[in-house]
């Protein structure tokens, strides 16, 4: 079983990235892709333990912590990346 580091990793092998409060414990589900677009698009850090400061939950303000799940569909929506942007980084990854 791999385990992803990065948002981009979440992305490539198909796994969701979940945000989960820290106070309430309110659970946001996201594409791994379009959030991988949103941090690509940013130049922000993806890198999973990095990413954690730019979530906030939206009910309470506190600050969310990142995991990732294979079985769980993403609840939020977000802008999708390119399918030439999207080969463009996974021939990247691959190299």
């Amino acid at each position: 079983m791999r385990i992803p580091s990065s948002i981009f990793e979440c992305a490539a092998w198909h796994y969701s990235v979940v945000a989960i409060c820290r106070r309430c414990a309110r659970e946001t589900i996201f594409d791994p892709h379009a959030l991988w677009w949103l941090f690509e698009r940013k130049h922000w850090d993806g890198n999973l333990k990095s990413a954690t400061h730019r979530f906030k939950c939206t009910k309470c303000g506190a600050g969310a912590f990142l995991t990732w799940s294979r079985s769980k569909e993403a609840n939020t929506s977000l802008p999708m990346p390119s399918a030439a942007d999207w080969k463009r980084a996974i021939s990247r990854f691959r190299s």
